[in-house]
């Protein structure tokens, strides 16, 4: 684990923040040469993966202080400082603000929401995968105990060992990393099927709510975190997953039908 990747004089930089700024730029490259291929102008994509950026974020630390409220009582200044608490950030809460400000964003400047959805749409598959990597050197996102061969333990001062000890767990955060890398690479080869506008990104959310459901069964939440659905205990971001996968099946079949 490597929560500090190096420092420039007394500046630390962070493998999280670093990851983070890596997806980014990555993301807005491709997605720039995207867009030029398809008649869009590049410096809306630099516009947009902005506003997602900022939006993010924001959103991400607002659900994650929404479902932690009890780690800030006395202190609630904390609650705008994402290094503070277990984990800091929620991505579902990112996501939704990301996807709602892109919304109005686009409807702002009179460009095709669908076209431009599907052209940001692998890079934020592929942003998932690298930021998770961010985690893994974090210490934050962790699994579950388990005994499997490639089982990992975190060192003291990490999130991991404060909550787990010298438990083996599982690596949660490479599963996620390996899933948006493969959802990046599934959702290119939609993408040349000449698909209706739209179902390239709303692959992107219905792949990834499956995967996230199915992987949270590994992954360590607190017990506050949980709710019972359907007579079965299920994580918060399991919920937003199957919400995910219903609203994604749905626009799917719509824009096949009215494209």
């Amino acid at each position: 684990m490597h929560p500090e990747i190096f420092r420039i004089g007394s500046l630390p930089i962070y493998s999280y923040g670093l990851m983070l700024v890596l997806s980014f730029g990555v993301g807005i490259v491709i997605a720039q040469k995207r867009a030029a291929s398809r008649g869009l102008s590049p410096d809306l994509v630099l516009d947009v993966s902005t506003v997602i950026l900022i939006s993010s974020i924001v959103g991400s630390r607002l659900l994650y202080v929404l479902f932690h409220v009890d780690e800030f009582k006395g202190h609630w200044l904390d609650t705008i400082n994402i290094t503070k608490g277990l984990a800091g950030l929620s991505m579902f809460g990112g996501i939704v603000l990301a996807v709602a400000s892109t919304l109005l964003y686009l409807r702002r400047r009179h460009v095709s929401l669908w076209e431009m959805s599907d052209v940001l749409a692998p890079s934020v598959a592929l942003g998932m995968g690298i930021t998770r990597i961010g985690c893994f050197l974090n210490g934050c996102c962790f699994g579950r105990a388990c005994d499997l061969p490639w089982a990992v333990s975190f060192p003291p001062g990490s999130v991991a060992w404060s909550v787990m000890g010298n438990t083996h767990l599982h690596p949660t955060q490479l599963y996620a990393s390996l899933v948006g890398f493969l959802i990046f690479g599934l959702v290119l080869l939609i993408d040349r099927q000449n698909v209706p506008p739209g179902t390239v990104v709303w692959s992107v959310f219905g792949m990834y709510g499956v995967a996230r459901f199915l992987m949270d069964f590994l992954r360590h939440y607190e017990a506050n975190n949980y709710f019972e659905f359907l007579g079965v205990s299920l994580a918060s971001s399991q919920l937003f997953s199957l919400g995910f996968v219903l609203v994604s099946i749905a626009w799917i079949i719509y824009v096949r039908n009215h494209p």
